[in-house]
């Protein structure tokens, strides 16, 4: 038996019905795919750039390690100097007994060049602690370090107790 014209109709209507629904889900499948295409190209490139500030930082990190170092060796080389007086008190005798033979002069002319020498030491000295406390801020700073030093954990571990919170604790 042959179907009627009006099953058939029916029929196609349902086929036109069901392909329309159809289309329209894979126009929405589409439209997703494509945001999740943008959303990753979005994320891929904002990993880069955090991979390059990172890159960055370690470098940055780096130097600043290096000369942080190179100061703190310098001010120790510099820390182990005694200073022109004392060197002079211990070594120099005959000099002193002719700073007392000159008199009202009481120097030698060598003296104040050894004096001036000792003072752009002492300055030396003090411009290498500043560099060397400006570098360890810096270090802290590239390091994401907190002004005052490094903040207690307890607030966002759960479970753990700071040593102030044992010792108030029974």
């Amino acid at each position: 038996m042959r179907p009627s014209r009006r099953r058939l109709t029916e029929q196609g209507a349902d086929l036109a019905a069901r392909n329309e629904r159809l289309i329209a889900e894979r126009d929405e499948a589409l439209e997703e795919a494509a945001a999740h295409k943008a959303a990753a190209k979005t994320a891929a490139r904002q990993f880069t750039e955090a991979d390059e500030k990172y890159v960055d930082t370690c470098i940055v990190n780096e130097h600043l390690t290096t000369d942080l170092t190179a100061a703190r060796e310098r001010l120790a080389e510099f820390a182990g100097r005694r200073t022109v007086a004392e060197v002079l008190e211990e070594h120099d005798v005959p000099r002193k007994a002719l700073a007392d033979a000159l008199g009202e002069q009481k120097r030698h002319l060598g003296w104040d060049a050894l004096i001036g020498e000792a003072g752009g030491l002492a300055s030396s000295v003090a411009e290498l602690q500043k560099r060397v406390a400006h570098l360890e801020m810096e270090l802290d700073n590239a390091c994401g370090m907190p002004p005052g030093g490094l903040l207690d954990s307890a607030p966002w571990q759960p479970g753990y107790k700071s040593e102030r919170d044992r010792q108030v604790a029974p």
